[in-house]
């Protein structure tokens, strides 16, 4: 049984899924205006619409692409897709990575991600819902006033890094 099998990538778990799996966004606008200004920061990164992705989007490593569904994607998915490649850039393992993801655990984010992605081991879990809450902004998912103010300070350190390493 495929879903009982741990994958190494979320790249191997999102292949493997049904739209049945997948979530489709709330958050509606402009996809296209928001990839343009994403392209500006990271213009190595290829971005293609495809209308037959069974997902809203998808990060793609090993070409480098962001496949994003026109049809199922909405604002937060191209800042989700481009958050997969801060995290990565940055490293699961940096204390900042870390201290997000583990603030994520106790969110129904958190549950929510988990039951979607059954096959997800932790790391690739914890960097779903890390890049899931990129996308949302972190705004809509934390209750209290103090937790929206610390995951926003992990944001910043997250975009600060970036602005860094691109100039």
């Amino acid at each position: 049984l495929k879903w009982q099998t741990k994958v190494k990538s979320l790249e191997d778990a999102q292949d493997s899924q049904t739209s049945l799996f997948q979530k489709r966004t709330a958050k509606k606008g402009d996809v296209e205006k928001i990839v343009a200004k994403l392209k500006l920061s990271m213009p190595n990164i290829k971005v293609v619409f495809d209308e037959n992705l069974k997902a809203a989007g998808k990060w793609s490593p090993s070409t480098k692409t962001i496949t994003i569904n026109p049809y199922h994607a909405g604002l937060d998915t191209p800042i989700h897709e481009y958050g997969h490649i801060l995290i990565d850039a940055i490293g699961y393992n940096n204390k900042v990575i870390q201290a997000a993801i583990k603030q994520l655990k106790s969110t129904p984010l958190w549950a929510e991600t988990k039951e979607r992605y059954k096959e997800l081991d932790e790391e690739n879990l914890g960097k779903e819902v890390l890049a899931e809450a990129i996308g949302r902004e972190g705004a809509d998912i934390f209750e209290k006033e103090s937790d929206k103010s610390k995951f926003k300070t992990y944001l910043d350190y997250i975009f600060d890094w970036l602005k860094t390493k691109l100039g």
